[in-house]
């Protein structure tokens, strides 16, 4: 846009107006950035006229334009600070039927276009703008996003302007954490939203909160799009900050916990069940652990594991894709997971059965093969430490924090770092017979071959020729000093540091490579 346009623009004309604006939104729909604008000042200037027509109630024709080129414009945070403001926003949120006369109305079908651009100018500049994250923290707009959320049965309220509600107020309570206490306290976001997620999956076919179960809601595009959004807000409005211990709070964290089932049991359109798993994964991190019984409901004698089994399936199915040794990608459900199975004995177990069922074949390395426990084995010595550990954790959980089932399932070397990191090395070499305290997972086929078991590796070794066998006692003795100096010259260089195991289980340094014959053969004695 040239100085020359902008100057047909500021001559008040509509037609002018209209023409330069559609143009400018045909040229600039994916641009971002707009430093081509600083010369002449256009930058500025063209702000001033579309809010100037914003302002004109005889400019009506081209207000649905203005907005989309604040939208487009907006995208660009250089000069937002300087050229937005208290009354620009405030204009905005009116468009929006946020503030003023249109807060308690749905408004008339005409206006619908209108509200969804102003509020997708609010969310650009909410999300660029510290100036408008302060603003609408404290001007009302908190305030009309809720009184709108509770008209979501509304049939005459559109899904994009809900969508962008919620959008709008996850972008300000992620961005401003003040808010929050506000939110929780004063205007009752969490009941709200939580109604809303209600709505959404009895509009879907679902469900009552009667206890009766009826069939799992089907949620179309639409719908997914909705729950993640609030799934987000829930997210920001929980995190360190639900509290527990009064009766009405732990019914909100049995409830939400409750639809959530729901959402996980729920049919979605296959290329949106991960994203909405993913956010309700996340939201349950922020959860209390004893809510989470709440996930498989008793029903007559047995507990219904549905939704426990989707989690484990995200899990395999993260751990298949190329994402598998992501900590941030893997980390929230491995934390699900793991703390439902520290506090849950049933939880423990079910996830055990799909986890680490019983072994009927120990002729692979526990690493090896395309199983959920072959693939957390091979992260028990990935690089990334944050996700080794996790796993280690989540897996020692599993096996009830047994050092003997640890060895037998994921073998004693994949398992050694945590052993080191945990003090439990004594324990594990002093345990290598496992424990029959194994709650009947050793199968018929398993006892068959467990003492030919090698633990180090957790399967049956393969038959090798020894090269030993064809030297004389002199070339062993030859070898095996070479090897002695080798790792002595590696000690002394500080390449590496050969320890033993203290008796406190922590492995402790040795001062001569020779000190660890003295502990071969203590082991041997025993």
């Amino acid at each position: 846009m040239d100085n020359v346009t902008l100057i047909r623009m500021e001559a008040g004309k509509l037609d002018d107006v209209k023409s330069v604006l559609s143009m400018f939104i045909d040229r600039c729909s994916e641009c971002f950035t707009f430093e081509n604008f600083e010369k002449d000042n256009i930058y500025e200037r063209l702000w001033a006229v579309i809010f100037k027509c914003l302002l004109d109630p005889q400019a009506e024709s081209v207000h649905d334009l203005c907005l989309k080129s604040i939208r487009i414009l907006s995208r660009d945070k250089t000069y937002l600070e300087k050229l937005i403001n208290e009354q620009r926003t405030e204009l905005l949120l009116q468009f929006a039927g946020l503030k003023g006369s249109n807060t308690d109305k749905i408004g008339s079908v005409k206006d619908f276009g209108v509200m969804v651009e102003a509020l997708k100018c609010l969310s650009n500049l909410a999300y660029n703008s510290q100036k408008v994250q302060s603003i609408c923290s404290v001007n009302g707009t908190l305030d009309g996003i809720i009184r709108r959320l509770r008209m979501h049965p509304d049939a005459n309220l559109p899904h994009l302007i809900k969508y962008f509600d919620v959008k709008l107020l996850f972008l300000i309570s992620a961005l401003s954490p003040d808010v929050r206490p506000k939110l929780r306290e004063e205007l009752h976001a969490l009941t709200y939203l939580m109604e809303a997620l209600d709505f959404i999956l009895k509009e879907g076919g679902g469900y009552s909160h009667d206890n009766q179960l009826q069939y799992f809601p089907a949620l179309d595009e639409n719908a997914v799009e909705l729950s993640c959004e609030i799934l987000k807000v829930l997210y920001n409005l929980t995190v360190k900050v639900l509290p527990v211990g009064t009766e009405d709070e732990d019914e909100r964290s049995d409830r939400l916990i409750t639809i959530l089932r729901e959402l996980l049991l729920s049919s979605t359109p296959p290329h949106m069940e991960e994203i909405l798993c993913r956010h309700i994964i996340n939201l349950l991190t922020n959860m209390p652990i004893c809510s989470y019984e709440m996930l498989m409901p008793q029903e007559e004698v047995e507990y219904n594991c549905e939704a426990i089994d989707v989690l484990i399936d995200f899990l395999d199915n993260k751990l298949s894709s190329n994402e598998g040794k992501s900590f941030e990608a893997l980390s929230p459900v491995l934390i699900v997971l793991k703390e439902g199975a520290r506090a849950h004995k049933i939880l423990r177990k079910h996830i055990r059965n799909r986890v680490l069922p019983p072994l009927r074949t120990v002729k692979t390395k526990p690493e090896e093969g395309d199983k959920l426990r072959n693939k957390l084995c091979r992260l028990l010595t990935c690089a990334n430490t944050e996700l080794r550990d996790v796993v280690a954790e989540f897996l020692f959980i599993l096996c009830k924090e047994n050092v003997s089932r640890m060895i037998k399932y994921t073998g004693f070397g994949n398992a050694a770092g945590m052993f080191a990191s945990r003090n439990l090395l004594a324990d594990a070499a002093a345990n290598r017979d496992y424990s029959s305290d194994s709650e009947n997972s050793e199968t018929e086929e398993y006892r068959e071959c467990k003492n030919q078991i090698n633990p180090v590796i957790g399967c049956i070794e393969s038959p090798r020729t020894s090269v030993l066998e064809s030297m004389t006692e002199e070339q062993k003795e030859y070898e095996m000093m070479k090897l002695v100096n080798t790792m002595d010259k590696l000690q002394r260089e500080g390449i590496i540091q050969p320890c033993r195991i203290g008796e406190d289980g922590k492995p402790q340094p040795v001062e001569h490579i020779l000190q660890l014959q003295e502990e071969i053969t203590k082991q041997v004695k025993q």
